[in-house]
């Protein structure tokens, strides 16, 4: 049997979501870095976070995260995607 999907349903399904989620937070990041918030925004930036267990933790800025985690895992995909 086969279901029709709704137009968000094929949205969703695309390859295109992505595209379009990045572009939209690029677009907001820009407005707020350039608007009266900026300060703001910076702070925000530089909030602490720290993981850790024990007497071992890691304490990095939300920047530094984005930069070392998230840019780790993003290749790590890529890479997977492209190998064979």
């Amino acid at each position: 049997m086969k279901s029709k999907l709704n137009a968000f349903q094929r949205f969703v399904r695309t390859e295109a979501l992505s595209g379009v989620v990045l572009l939209a937070f690029a677009v907001l990041a820009l407005a707020l870095a350039n608007s009266p918030w900026a300060p703001l925004y910076t702070e925000l930036w530089e909030t602490e976070f720290a993981v850790g267990s024990g007497g071992h933790s890691l304490s990095l800025t939300l920047h530094q995260w984005i930069n070392d985690g998230l840019m780790a895992l993003f290749f790590l995909l890529v890479g997977l995607e492209i190998k064979p």
